[in-house]
């Protein structure tokens, strides 16, 4: 259970630097500073409705990882389609 925790962990630190340097490249240098508290919001947020999320999953552990992964999975199928920056 350890493990599974830093394994989130990390995807976490992956995931908002990837976002905050996803700012750098999509918005004018004038705005990073917005762009990047627009993202720490949503992550709050994120947090926030996660308590719901686990709810909704029955505080099971596995379902909610299970369910972790296919989202994940499902948005890097749609991105790989989809091209975020409009190129």
């Amino acid at each position: 259970m350890g493990a599974g925790y830093a394994l989130i962990g990390v995807g976490f630190n992956w995931l908002f630097a990837a976002f905050t340097g996803w700012v750098g490249i999509a918005t004018p240098p004038s705005t990073i500073g917005t762009g990047t508290s627009v993202i720490l919001a949503m992550m709050n947020l994120g947090g926030f409705f996660s308590s719901f999320w686990m709810m909704l999953l029955g505080y099971s552990l596995t379902g909610i990882l299970l369910a972790d992964v296919i989202l994940c999975i499902v948005l890097a199928i749609v991105l790989m389609i989809v091209n975020p920056f409009g190129e």
